[in-house]
């Protein structure tokens, strides 16, 4: 499809406010998808030159570059008809949609944002979307912000991004979404080791410590928050799955019942949401104990030998659902990856000698 209209001499002396007004009466005018006009009835409907209304149609049919080293696309594509007085039809409606644009301060704010985000000004997500809503020759008018994240944690935003769009409710309560998972590295702040997690993001905001991931944790079964600069090697998978919608991170086994000695007592009293729930005949001390990580429990535990022992606070709940049965598990887990690694550690020292 080509555009045949041919520019006349430019006009001088109209205010600008009158050429705008103008240029939007043919807009209006050519606004129906195959609405057919032609120069002279436009300029007697709008008590306007013949010339003028040339000189409106060419640039409706050319447009104006986003940047100046783009191409120029038409804010109105029509053709001539032949063997007619001028005739031109138009195609809009059908062939380009209008674009709706941000206005500069928007714009500015959207700049931030990317920014912030960590895209560069190169990136092509960002440039396509400025060439599509910004203003056309757009200029900044406030101070670009320092990429406030590194490349790693850019990419686990964007990952986590695509999940969020591509998930569905799956109820009228919107308490379950279904959405495809991330998985990715993480390390804790309570954990020892690097551990692979599987979540369905949910939210992403800034916090004080930079982008926060809010999400449903697979493995743990329970809200969790994670730090974007602390996610590495994060893959999108292609398979959605229904998780549970949650605002808060709550413990994702339950809560665990202790038996402490005195002595023990003071240690677990001094963790995180561990309450006082009363004492033995015999002297121990109960404390009841979140379950919040699958590997800084099992190991502070561990670490307390036959001090501690434990049981699910909640009876009558199956193996499944049963936090002691889970922290059991995990405990076993980590002391063989413990032994493990102290054997080839063993084992590489001795070949040295």
């Amino acid at each position: 499809m080509t555009n045949t209209i041919e520019k006349p001499r430019a006009q001088r002396g109209r205010p600008v406010e009158r050429r705008l007004s103008e240029m939007l009466s043919v807009v209006f005018a050519l606004w129906r998808a195959h609405g057919t006009t032609n120069p002279a009835d436009l300029a007697r409907l709008l008590g306007i030159t013949e010339g003028r209304v040339l000189e409106i149609l060419n640039d409706l049919a050319n447009g104006v570059p986003a940047k100046s080293d783009s191409p120029s696309e038409p804010i109105v594509s029509f053709y001539s008809l032949e063997g007619s007085r001028g005739d031109v039809c138009a195609t809009a409606a059908t062939t380009h949609p209008w674009r709706l644009r941000l206005t500069t301060e928007q714009a500015n704010v959207f700049a931030d944002a990317f920014d912030l985000l960590g895209f560069e000004e190169s990136d092509p997500l960002r440039t396509e979307f400025e060439d599509t809503f910004f203003p056309t020759r757009y200029i900044r008018s406030n101070e670009p912000l320092d990429s406030k994240v590194s490349a790693e944690a850019h990419h686990a935003l964007v990952a986590c991004a695509r999940s969020i769009v591509r998930g569905t409710r799956e109820n009228d309560e919107n308490t379950e979404v279904e959405q495809p998972p991330v998985t990715f590295k993480y390390r804790g702040e309570n954990d020892t080791l690097v551990k692979t997690r599987r979540l369905v993001p949910l939210s992403l905001r800034v916090g004080d410590d930079g982008w926060l991931v809010d999400g449903y944790d697979l493995d743990a079964r329970a809200a969790r928050t994670f730090r974007a600069e602390g996610m590495s090697d994060v893959k999108l998978e292609d398979k959605p799955v229904r998780a549970r919608v949650s605002g808060a991170e709550r413990p994702d086994m339950g809560v665990l019942r202790l038996t402490c000695t005195p002595l023990a007592a003071k240690t677990v009293l001094s963790w995180e949401g561990a309450v006082a729930a009363g004492e033995n005949p015999d002297g121990h001390i109960l404390v009841d104990v979140p379950y919040f990580r699958a590997d800084w429990l099992p190991r502070h535990i561990l670490a307390l030998g036959c001090e501690v022992t434990f049981k699910d606070r909640d009876p009558g709940l199956s193996e499944s659902d049963s936090p002691s049965a889970h922290l059991r598990a995990e405990m076993r887990d980590t002391a063989r990856r413990d032994l493990d690694k102290a054997a080839r550690k063993l084992a590489n020292y001795q070949s040295r000698k």
